[in-house]
């Protein structure tokens, strides 16, 4: 099948209206996963997020979709990981409180999130690629507030990004007077 034949076949749904059918997300994640380009991942990341998370509120089918994202995110073609992440840091800002979400939709969303903690730790300590590391500290942020036990790793590795450089260091400026505050 060839790309223009793909990208037909996730265009020919019905995203004008609103709360599209979840019906569409495994078919969408199937060529999220196999996106050649960085604007096909680009569109379908969009699509998704318009059904799993729209206006930042996580919806019932999330967290299976994050499921499937972070276990297919390293064998994924590159133009779909930065969107990977990207979709990632929305579904995880999306369950921080205060939200209107389906409590029963958060719990199996911070249970589905999990996974992706190790992951972006990774990334902001070892990718060379901006975008990457600056979406992973995204996720982490969010991670911070999802995952009490957690909050002293997450703590570390944004400190450590924070004294990288001068952008860096201002990137994370206030989540630190947010977590020093706790204290």
């Amino acid at each position: 099948m060839t790309t223009a034949s793909r990208s037909w076949e996730v265009e020919r749904h019905p995203w004008a209206r609103i709360g599209a059918s979840l019906e569409v997300v495994p078919e969408l994640l199937d060529a999220f996963a196999r996106s050649s380009s960085a604007p096909e991942a680009q569109t379908i990341r969009a699509k998704l997020e318009r059904v799993l998370v729209p206006n930042g509120v996580v919806q019932r089918g999330a967290p299976e979709a994050a499921m499937c994202l972070i276990q297919t995110f390293w064998t994924s073609p590159r133009a779909a990981q930065i969107c990977c992440l990207e979709l990632v840091s929305y579904f995880a800002a999306g369950s921080v409180a205060p939200t209107s979400a389906d409590p029963r939709v958060l719990m199996r969303m911070a249970d589905a999130l999990r996974p992706m903690l190790p992951v972006a730790a990774e990334l902001v300590q070892r990718s060379d690629i901006p975008e990457e590391r600056y979406l992973a500290v995204d996720i982490l942020d969010s991670m911070y507030w999802l995952y009490p036990s957690e909050q002293g790793r997450i703590a570390y590795v944004l400190r450590k990004f924070s004294a990288t450089g001068p952008n860096e260091e201002h990137r994370m400026r206030e989540f630190l007077r947010e977590i020093e505050a706790e204290v």
